[in-house]
């Protein structure tokens, strides 16, 4: 651990940076930014332990480090003065933070030493490893050597030979540049084209695909009601982006909520049905007339919050002779009582049963049974 500086990774102004270590004076401790020093006006003192970075502060790593003026004691004996305790300690606090700046200092270089020692070594091992290939070869061209004396033919023929494979090998050399980075549509042999070539049509094939993909689904068979278990596409943004599929069934169950869905919305309380929609209840609390059954019924809102209507049937005990609807409204947050609707034609007859005569005459009334309206005109 160094004594007398601290490293920080890169900061911005607002960051602070620690001082861990002591010093005699703020004016003893510098900041560094990848070995650059750092103006004192792109920073400023917190306290003696942090130091904030200001506006203008460079990014980069960078280090607080105090550094010690070696050159004369804290404290010295002028003329009569008196040697105390005080002046003592602060020579040896000054000889102190000397003796740790320059053991980092040390520290620092040991461990630059170290890393040049372990670059060294390295280079080292390469150069024994290419030492040692080098006499095995040597040794074998050695070897070669001697056969080839053994037979000044064989030697001329071997060297024919070698001639014309080291032909070859550059022939081969070529060849492989060629396979490997020929220019797109440019043949390398028997009408076969190089790598190159290859990876550039294929990225042009999968740009028509992405390119192209918007005018096939334009152009392909619609289909005006899906089904259940048609299946879309999608990019899934929890799985970095892969490529998903889905149903229409999940579709709708995602974004069509209960109350807007094949079958009514069950609810407990008819003062909690707010949104638009369809719901139904058994027993559920706030129903018309009190009544504990069955109920079924739409809402419809308004826009504005505390605005809506009610419309609901008791569906399970409802006829033509009492349809059983009743219907209520919410006005500014404030429910109103519910109001029976008479909406079958056997309702309205009955409703009207009692006048079953109506006659308009100038004539006085005259005649008739209990019921008969007249209307002398």
């Amino acid at each position: 651990m160094a004594y007398s500086y601290s490293d920080f990774p890169s900061k911005v102004a607002g960051n602070t940076i620690t001082v861990p270590f002591p010093f005699e004076s703020r004016a003893h401790v510098s900041v560094t930014v990848g070995g650059v020093l750092v103006a004192a006006n792109k920073w400023s003192w917190v306290n003696d332990g942090l130091i904030s970075c200001l506006a203008g502060f460079p990014a980069g790593a960078g280090r607080v480090q105090r550094t010690t003026p070696d050159s004369s004691f804290a404290g010295q004996l002028v003329g009569t003065a008196v040697l105390d305790y005080p002046m003592i300690n602060s020579n040896f606090t000054r000889a102190l933070y000397i003796l740790q700046e320059k053991a980092d200092v040390e520290a620092d270089r040991q461990a630059q030493i170290n890393a040049l020692g372990q670059s060294v070594t390295d280079s080292l091992v390469t150069y024994a490893t290419s030492l040692a290939a080098a006499n095995a070869a040597r040794d074998t061209a050695i070897t070669k050597a001697g056969e080839a004396s053994a037979s000044a033919t064989t030697a001329s023929t071997q060297a024919g030979t070698a001639t014309t494979q080291a032909g070859n090998a550059a022939a081969s050399a070529t060849l492989s540049q060629k396979w490997a980075a020929n220019p797109e549509d440019s043949v390398v042999s028997g009408g076969l084209y190089s790598a190159l070539h290859y990876a550039a049509k294929a990225a042009a094939s999968l740009a028509s695909v992405v390119n192209g993909l918007a005018s096939w689904i334009h152009g392909a068979t619609s289909k005006a009601t899906p089904a259940d278990a048609d299946e879309f596409p999608l990019s899934d943004s929890a799985g970095a982006w892969g490529l998903k599929k889905t149903t229409w069934a999940n579709i709708k169950a995602a974004v069509l909520p209960t109350r807007l869905g094949v079958v009514a919305q069950s609810i407990t309380d008819w003062n909690n049905a707010l949104d638009n929609g369809w719901y139904m209840g058994g027993g559920a609390a706030n129903a018309p007339n009190g009544d504990p059954g069955w109920a079924l019924g739409n809402v419809e809102a308004h826009g504005a919050t505390g605005w809506r209507t009610q419309t609901v049937h008791l569906f399970t005990v409802d006829g033509s002779a009492d349809t059983k609807v009743w219907r209520r409204a919410q006005d500014n947050g404030t429910w109103g009582a519910w109001y029976k609707l008479q909406l079958s034609q056997a309702e309205q007859d009955a409703r009207y049963a009692p006048y079953r005569g109506i006659t308009i005459s100038t004539a006085a009334p005259s005649g008739g049974a209990n019921g008969d309206l007249w209307f002398q005109v």
